[in-house]
């Protein structure tokens, strides 16, 4: 019995830490995606971020790089806008982008928006064509509350022969 108690408590105190550690999370992100036949597709993001102390912005990670089987892929990231100010870098395989300001703080609900050409190089496949993209993105530290995505394919498709993951 002492176990079980000893147990339930430490995941209860887990769980409030898990809440309490988070000041801010994204209360929804919208993401549209035309796939364009040349493997360049043309992506955006549309996110409301609920800042329940001051912050400054947050940091969106983008893969340039990945590995699908054995195949290598670096992408080329082009196009990029973002509706706030914004530096770039490249850490590890990802474009990094710090949106925000030092100089301004927000509070409460913030909409950002990102938009980008997500060139993926040639297709390696020639048996069947492959759009292979992470809507939400990931290393996301805080939770997503709602997320809704679309898809546009610069053809007609035979919906039996579509797989979503």
């Amino acid at each position: 019995m002492k176990k079980a108690i000893l147990f339930a408590a430490v995941l209860l105190c887990g769980l409030v830490l898990s809440a309490a550690g988070s000041d801010y999370y994204i209360s929804r992100l919208d993401v549209s995606v035309d796939v364009g036949r040349n493997a360049v597709n043309n992506i955006e993001e549309n996110y409301i971020f609920t800042y329940l102390t001051p912050h400054h912005g947050f940091y969106r990670y983008i893969p340039e790089k990945y590995s699908r089987g054995d195949v290598p892929r670096t992408v080329k990231i082009k196009n990029l806008n973002c509706s706030e100010t914004y530096k770039t870098s490249h850490e590890k395989g990802y474009l990094v982008m710090q949106i925000g300001s030092a100089s301004k703080t927000v509070t409460g609900d913030v909409p950002y928006s990102i938009s980008y050409s997500y060139d993926i190089g040639a297709d390696t496949n020639s048996g069947y064509d492959e759009f292979y993209f992470n809507l939400v993105g990931d290393g996301w530290e805080v939770p997503i509350e709602n997320a809704a995505f679309t898809v546009n394919i610069p053809c007609t498709a035979d919906e039996a022969q579509i797989w979503v993951t």
